[in-house]
């Protein structure tokens, strides 16, 4: 029964000595719906705060949502004991708090290979028989952006479930619209206890963004939401050009796509797990196909990750879900949103770069990139922030202007040289007074920021010349010059520094992330009412903006999985992320591997399977498939017990018997293969199971690339079909020709190569094991 007696409640209160008063947001998670009604989970909900807190009025403040559609639970404003007695009742799974969760294209879809016809027409007569509908959790979306015109579209499908909630907005001139292209707007409101921040930076460097207005609904004051829903599904817009810059047609991966947004993120910063979760509860009754998800947190147990448990339950229902891979990279093991039924998303560069050279008093033009829109009136003389720290103060950190230690009267009317240190950080304050700012860093270098002043900047290599004429000048002057568009750079992509990067913190056998999209200085459609900076007390706008991070890279894969699910309507979210990363390319447009950022290669733990060729995945010729059970039956070979794989599937009947004692690496049907455990004298075997999806007779070689010190067996070397659909095995193995470092990661290949088809996967071998790996 899902009411609660109040004998229970009772004996429950009195194991509480005393109530400390400090009230915050909780999640009670309570499983799967099963067949119950929602109006009557929504009842056992209020009945359990009632219960607890002693009235249906302080019930009735205390919840914030309700979930009831994909899962059960609820989300209220409770003391840590009223949270802890709600734990220890019936049907109760979890009681955990509401962590804050942070928000991590003219030429993108051309470097993709989509092509302006077949993104308008499918890539195949088959392309838009199923009506996609993409979700996005975000900021909001601005519908008047000619991104979202409905022209041509037919009536929405009579499937669709989504509101168009303006509850509250009695301005006309803010209510958020609903069209043929956009089906549904819901919002979240920011509750007390949550945290937003105003600032648009990607790496938390201070750029003195503006504060801009926000709506209390759907609608988008900041950006995000509007230019990651139209990067996945707008439609082409010609001319479309950050004041000039990047110019072309604007368009998204799959334009016929509906769009439908969930505003829980707000100010463009920071928002909370519970509304994330109540979005993808709504969004999953809504009926989306996809859901599009630029925000996470640090890795955790997938038991105690709201997104994770929330995305769960929507893949179980038929939905991809694509989720950025966030922004802390290069360091090892901070990719986020990394469950296996996530589709987790890398940010790589595009060939085209925004160029903001600086030309030095000796005549000398060196290469940099910024966004200055304006022609340089002269030249000004050029300092090293280094050399004019205040008084007493740390040069190093003068270097690097920090706020307080340059000083502020030897900066004014100059341009100033700064050292851009990721691990000190940089503040618009400390250069406030000057005529413009060179910032010198690689990890930044090809990042387009929005400053306050002329700003450009520029590599490691770069800075060292600048630094050499300064110091050898009595004079030195420099003009930072207007931006210019580059085409056709090489090489690309490559990887971007700021994407998080593997091994998986949670589950290191699976190679996460999946795969890479363009994610650096993406240009897409921007809210009218936005700033895109401010400049001597004057808000510059534009109808589109260029943004970076993997919350842009997101929404390509996004589009992507929408164009795939047109042309392949019964397949389901493992076979689209299947096929999105056995066709991907580990290949720049040099023909070279994918390089970092820092110019080394890239590897598994910086790419995944590489950057995705929409194109190829269409028709991958064989696919990994993965049933919902499939992850249970992972979760409790990886070492989760009965509770906690629960906590994930929400079904009372989930129950693992313990892992056997030998058992090194869990086993899942997963397109990447990750090994743990190797040892000369321990070979690791894993099966894989393929399904073919492209011509019924087909035959299909293996072909290993394995590293110098591993010997990579697979067997039957080849697989030859006779139908589409049908599914054959192969076992493959790997042994260890001499000792392995531990916790060193080695990594090879296995490519299924038929007459038209090369489907790849990357493999990731490591000596330790499981219990060695923490987060």
């Amino acid at each position: 029964m899902l009411k609660l007696t109040a004998v229970f409640v009772l004996l429950l209160l009195k194991t509480v000595e005393s109530l400390d008063g400090q009230e915050k947001d909780y999640i009670v998670y309570m499983g799967g719906k099963g067949e119950t009604e929602s109006r009557v989970l929504t009842a056992s909900h209020n009945d359990i705060l009632t219960s607890v807190l002693g009235s249906e009025e302080k019930a009735t403040a205390s919840i914030i949502y309700s979930y009831k559609h994909s899962f059960n639970g609820f989300s209220a404003r409770l003391t840590k004991e009223h949270a802890e007695i709600i734990s220890r009742m019936p049907n109760v799974v979890s009681v955990f708090p509401s962590k804050t969760i942070q928000l991590h294209t003219t030429r993108s879809w051309d470097f993709l290979g989509v092509a302006p016809q077949q993104n308008e027409m499918g890539f195949s007569e088959l392309a838009g028989s199923y009506d996609v509908i993409v979700g996005v959790v975000d900021t909001g979306l601005w519908p008047e952006s000619k991104s979202f015109d409905d022209t041509g579209l037919g009536p929405v499908p009579s499937r669709w479930k989504g509101l168009c909630n303006n509850t509250g907005i009695t301005n006309t001139s803010e209510l958020f619209t609903c069209t043929k292209k956009i089906v549904g707007g819901r919002a979240y409101p920011l509750s007390s206890s949550s945290s937003a921040s105003n600032s648009r930076s990607l790496l938390g460097m201070s750029t003195g963004s503006p504060i801009v207005q926000e709506f209390n609904n759907s609608r988008d004051g900041t950006g995000h939401g509007t230019h990651t829903s139209s990067t996945a599904t707008g439609v082409s817009v010609s001319g479309a050009s950050l004041f000039g810059l990047a110019e072309g047609t604007a368009r998204g991966g799959y334009s016929k796509a509906r769009v439908a947004m969930y505003k829980a993120c707000w100010n463009g910063g920071f928002w909370s797990e519970n509304s994330i979760m109540a979005a993808f509860d709504d969004a999953v009754y809504d009926g989306v196909d996809v859901l599009s998800v630029s925000l996470g947190g640090r890795p955790k147990q997938y038991d105690l990750d709201g997104i994770a448990i929330a995305a769960f339950h929507a893949v179980a229902k038929g939905v991809v879900v694509s989720c950025s891979a966030g922004n802390s990279g290069p360091d090892p093991k901070s990719v986020a949103n990394a469950a296996p039924w996530i589709l987790t998303v890398g940010a790589s560069s595009i060939d085209r770069k925004i160029e903001s050279a600086i030309l030095l008093g000796n005549n000398v033009t060196l290469p940099g990139t910024g966004l200055n829109i304006f022609d340089p009136k002269s030249s000004y003389s050029l300092v090293s922030a280094g050399n004019i720290a205040t008084n007493g103060s740390s040069k190093f950190y003068a270097s690097r202007c920090v706020a307080g230690y340059v000083d502020a009267t030897k900066v004014k009317g100059n341009i100033v040289y700064c050292i851009l240190d990721p691990d000190v950080g940089f503040s618009v304050a400390a250069v406030a007074n000057a005529t413009g700012v060179i910032l010198s860093g690689d990890f930044y270098a090809e990042l387009l920021f929005a400053f306050t002043i002329p700003t450009t900047l520029v590599h490691e290599s770069v800075g060292k010349q600048i630094e050499s004429y300064i110091s050898s000048t009595k004079n030195p002057t420099a003009t930072i010059l207007k931006s210019t568009t580059l085409s056709n750079v090489t090489p690309a992509p490559v990887v971007a520094s700021f994407s998080s990067r593997g091994p998986n913190a949670v589950s290191p056998d699976i190679v996460k992330p999946d795969v890479t999209a363009p994610g650096l200085n993406i240009l897409a459609a921007w809210p009218d009412n936005s700033p895109i900076f401010v400049l001597n007390n004057i808000s510059y706008f534009s109808s589109y903006n260029i943004e970076s991070g993997t919350s842009m890279s997101c929404p390509h894969v996004s589009g992507a999985a929408a164009l795939l699910k047109a042309v392949h309507p019964d397949w389901s979210p493992a076979a689209i992320r299947s096929a999105l990363m056995t066709t991907a390319t580990i290949l720049d447009n040099t023909n070279s591997p994918i390089s970092d950022f820092n110019k080394s290669t890239s590897g598994p733990f910086d790419t995944g399977a590489g950057e995705i060729n929409p194109q190829k995945a269409l028709d991958p010729g064989l696919v990994y498939d993965i049933t919902p059970q499939d992850y249970i039956s992972y979760l409790c070979e990886s070492g989760y017990n009965t509770t906690q794989v629960r906590l994930i599937s929400g079904d009372p009947n989930t129950s693992c018997k313990p892992p056997k004692s030998n058992a090194t690496t869990p086993f899942l049907n997963y397109p990447s293969i990750g090994f743990m455990g190797l040892t000369t004298t321990s070979p690791q075997s894993t099966e894989r199971i393929v399904t073919n999806v492209g011509a019924p007779k087909s035959v299909y070689t293996a072909e290993i690339t394995a590293p110098s010190s591993i010997s990579i067996v697979v067997e039957p070397s080849s697989l030859e079909f006779s139908s589409t659909g049908q599914k054959l095995s192969y076992t493959i193995t790997a042994t260890a020709k001499n000792s392995l470092p531990v916790s060193m990661w080695s990594f090879g290949s296995i490519t299924w190569i038929a007459s038209s088809h090369t489907v790849r996967s990357p493999i990731a071998i490591t000596s330790a094991t499981k219990g060695m790996i923490s987060l």
